[in-house]
């Protein structure tokens, strides 16, 4: 006697399709859970770096009578006040951090904003970089309190005490193609 199996178990295709929206669905929550995650430790590594710069900015102050006239890159690794580290390049007016990733290096200057009371200038440029206007946004809200002026993409800004100067920066997540500065006061 020959037994039939009439085993109807397994998915239809709607089960399947409904299940392959919802991965798609999570997977792009995750990839942009990722980006944002990525900029956001690139731009808390940028911030860290304008940070030692101020200090070692203070530093060569100190060292020089308390003026920063001619502090720039060079200046600063003949004063031994680059971090560890760090390198010279492009003419001794570029400092470097080993292991660069976002901003391979970054510029410290006095006057170069010709705006302000600046008493001295750091930036970096972000052309080719990975760095977005909307990173560029955040730096400069984290710097407001201690700058006086910005300079994005060619323009600079006056900031006033206690002022929103930042939110002129668009934040539309574009590469930014130019240099970013900020005047400390």
């Amino acid at each position: 006697m020959e037994r039939k199996i009439n085993n109807q178990d397994g998915f239809t295709l709607i089960e399947i399709l409904i299940a392959l929206v919802l991965i798609g669905v999570m997977a792009a929550i995750g990839v942009s859970v990722y980006t944002h995650v990525n900029s956001t430790a690139a731009t808390g590594g940028i911030v860290s770096n304008i940070q030692k710069f101020e200090t070692v900015a203070d530093q060569y102050a100190s060292m020089n009578s308390g003026t920063y006239t001619g502090m720039d890159a060079q200046a600063l690794q003949s004063d031994a006040l680059l971090p560890n580290g760090w390198t010279v390049e492009g003419g001794g007016v570029e400092a470097v951090p080993p292991n660069t990733s976002t901003v391979a290096g970054y510029f410290i200057t006095t006057g170069a904003l010709g705006t302000g009371n600046s008493a001295y200038d750091i930036g970096f440029s972000g052309t080719g970089n990975g760095v977005t206007d909307i990173m560029v946004h955040s730096i400069c809200l984290d710097f407001e309190n201690k700058i006086d002026a910005f300079e994005y993409n060619g323009g600079v800004t006056t900031v006033t005490t206690g002022g929103t100067n930042c939110n002129v920066i668009p934040t539309d997540n574009k590469a930014i193609t130019g240099a970013f500065w900020l005047g400390f006061e």
